[in-house]
């Protein structure tokens, strides 16, 4: 009761009193009140992510895989943690050690471990022992397409099997994809313009595979992972479609916006399924479709190393006649 009160506050933006209630009911023994208190914590203004990290740690200590599992994202993201990626490996093998399946096949996928059985002693150990990070998070080669506006294809970005792990958290969480309207600027649905769907996530919604793969994508761009807007995932089926846009912001009418946040400067698109017909990605200005297998992925910059807009990669997700698309999505963002 109080954990369904508390959301109920929660999704009024009284986070106060959304916070007293979860952790009332935390105390309690709630485990789904302890996580909801730590994720409105780090989400939610004020942010207290201090606080947040404090109550994930204390139970992962006494043996609750999903903090264990929350704490592992967590680190990952901690540009001032010092090897984070290390904390944050130790606290997967930890919830994988403690129950989480989720977290003992992101290792197993991490450590390219294929159809190991899984059921030896010490497995979580020693599958941890085996993710060569270094290796995930190099800059892979790719193919220039065009040099201005500047498009690379890369082949083979990401194994099959993490392809269908990012499809797979997408699947429950998917939701009917808005656009922004530019007088307003509130979002909308508008199916003439773009009619499939989407999911996104914030800094607690994500998992180690996840996070491996925006960091990659960013060592492709030769950005900082901070310089990434949150992730996405887009999903299309037979009739759906995202009609030409610009992935860059209006600098006219978001003047401010940018400002503060800086411009879309570039995207990447990871293609996760092509067992599609139609659907593909198209550049008209440029003469250019593409269609990446299960795997690839695609960088295209929206403005040039001097900040100038590239009017040319105005793109559109052509209809599908037949299957299901699957696309990871980063923005790039750039403030000067």
């Amino acid at each position: 009761m109080k954990y369904d009160q508390a959301r109920a506050y929660e999704e009024r933006g009284d986070n106060q009193s959304a916070r007293v209630l979860f952790a009332e009911a935390a105390r309690e023994g709630d485990r789904n009140a302890l996580h909801a208190l730590a994720r409105n914590l780090i989400t939610r203004d004020p942010p207290m992510p201090g606080v947040a990290v404090g109550i994930l740690k204390d139970a992962a200590e006494r043996g609750d895989a999903e903090s264990s599992h929350l704490c592992a994202v967590i680190a990952a993201q901690d540009a001032q943690l010092p090897d984070k990626w290390t904390v944050a490996l130790d606290y997967l093998q930890r919830a994988a050690e403690q129950g989480s399946e989720a977290s003992r096949l992101q290792l197993k996928l991490l450590a390219h471990a294929g159809d190991a059985p899984l059921s030896q002693r010490n497995t979580w150990r020693r599958l941890r022992q085996r993710i060569d990070v270094t290796r995930w998070l190099q800059p892979l080669a790719g193919r220039v397409v065009f040099e201005t506006p500047r498009i690379v294809c890369v082949d083979n970005f990401a194994p099959v099997e993490i392809c269908d792990w990012l499809s797979g958290v997408g699947q429950p969480r998917l939701q009917t994809a808005e656009v922004y309207d530019p007088i307003t600027g509130e979002r909308l649905y508008n199916a003439a313009i773009r009619n499939h769907s989407t999911v996104s996530f914030d800094v607690t919604q994500y998992d180690a595979i996840m996070l491996v793969m925006r960091a990659r994508a960013a060592a492709l761009a030769g950005v900082p992972v901070d310089d990434l807007e949150p992730a996405m995932l887009l999903n299309y089926r037979p009739g759906q479609h995202l009609m030409p846009h610009f992935d860059y912001l209006d600098p006219v009418r978001l003047k401010e916006h940018i400002a503060q946040h800086g411009q879309r400067v570039g995207t990447f698109l990871l293609y996760l399924s092509d067992d599609f017909k139609g659907g593909e990605t198209d550049f008209p200005e440029l003469g250019w479709r593409y269609k990446g297998r299960k795997g690839n992925a695609l960088l295209f910059w929206s403005a040039d190393a001097n900040g100038a807009l590239q009017r040319s990669t105005i793109h559109a997700g052509l209809p599908l006649s037949s299957g299901e698309k699957w696309v990871f999505s980063q923005w790039i963002r750039r403030k000067s």
